[in-house]
């Protein structure tokens, strides 16, 4: 079983990154993450088994933070992402303190389910290793980039040199959209379900 922690991006945002998930699948055809519902994740869990909806809304029974504003940076693309193998278009987040609270806060509150967790991924890189053995989730502080995902493309195709080149152009940072609950899904492959969300004040 799968747990997601999700951001999701509204109005300008919402639409933008809408419109470049059309474009790169009208051009590229489908590629990796198009058919993922636009989100900013902040943990995902792997579990060693399923746990009731109602048990998973009581852990965060007690939760509480306040709302607040992100602002995003830019236009980016990971190439050569080490998790896809290939080049991913993102827009990303700047992150401020509120933001890195929480995730913490996220993060501590599942750890009231530590023993369900499953850690036996390995990574090369010490600090991932070291985030996933305390956490259950290897991106973490610094570690954590905050980006709403577009596509990771894995093409050969003239478009990709287009589509890219205008993708970086089209800026909308300094965009700034209030964060006011955080959603929790189910993770199924590619087939995201939302369960429930928790509300901040």
């Amino acid at each position: 079983m799968r747990i997601g922690f999700f951001i999701e991006p509204k109005g300008i945002i919402l639409k933008r990154i809408q419109f470049w998930k059309q474009l790169v699948r009208k051009n590229l055809k489908n590629q990796k993450y198009l058919n993922h519902p636009p989100h900013s994740t902040i943990a995902v869990f792997d579990l060693k088994k399923k746990i009731k909806i109602n048990f998973l809304k009581s852990i965060f029974r007690d939760f509480s933070c306040n709302s607040f504003n992100v602002k995003i940076a830019n236009s980016s693309i990971f190439y050569e992402d080490p998790i896809t193998n290939g080049d991913t278009l993102h827009l990303k987040i700047k992150k401020n303190v509120n933001l890195s609270k929480l995730q913490i806060k996220i993060l501590k509150s599942f750890k009231k389910i530590d023993a369900y967790l499953k850690k036996n991924k390995k990574f090369n890189i010490k600090k991932f290793q070291k985030n996933l053995d305390m956490f259950g989730y290897p991106f973490v502080g610094k570690e954590w980039l905050p980006h709403f995902t577009i596509a990771s493309v894995k093409s050969n195709s003239n478009n990709k040199k287009i589509i890219f080149k205008d993708f970086l152009n089209k800026n909308i940072s300094k965009k700034i959209f209030k964060i006011k609950f955080i959603s929790v899904w189910l993770i199924k492959g590619d087939n995201h379900k939302r369960l429930f969300k928790i509300y901040l004040k």
